[in-house]
């Protein structure tokens, strides 16, 4: 199953001004999006248009890709009620995926600057989980 917006809400509902994400993410984004002083003084003395200029509008689109990603969708498992909803239907989430990676295209420390600007060329988040499940025999409660 593909969660495409779990992560997002999670940050959306609990983060709304973005700090919490800021805090977890500002250093593994400053190896792929480096903001130097020289770019946040230029920044700054562009005033209002700093936000239309490049690197404002890269750093706000790459943005998404960070974050940890594990706590919010935890934190959507719980909201939803995940263990109920797989108990119910007989079901149990895999401990180990055996068809893709739970988080394929999430930019970590292995990530290369490469992969990085592919990314970032494509409409992925890098918060797209997989998650893979297995029927548990004779423990369906309808």
């Amino acid at each position: 199953m593909l969660f495409l917006n779990a992560v997002g809400e999670v940050y959306h509902n609990n983060d709304p001004n973005g700090e919490q994400r800021f805090g977890e993410s500002r250093v593994l984004m400053q190896k792929f999006v480096p903001v130097t002083p020289m770019t946040l003084m230029t920044m700054m003395a562009s005033g209002p248009s700093a936000m239309s200029s490049l690197e404002m509008i890269r750093i706000s689109s790459c943005y998404t890709m960070f974050g940890e990603f594990e706590k919010a969708f935890g934190t959507f498992l719980k909201d939803v009620q995940m263990h109920k909803l797989t108990k119910r239907y007989g079901m149990m989430i895999k401990e180990r995926h055996s068809i893709i990676e739970p988080w394929p295209l999430r930019v970590t420390e292995k990530t290369t600057k490469e992969e990085f600007e592919i990314r970032c060329a494509t409409t992925h988040t890098g918060c797209e989980r997989y998650m893979e499940f297995e029927r548990v025999w004779g423990i369906c409660v309808a």
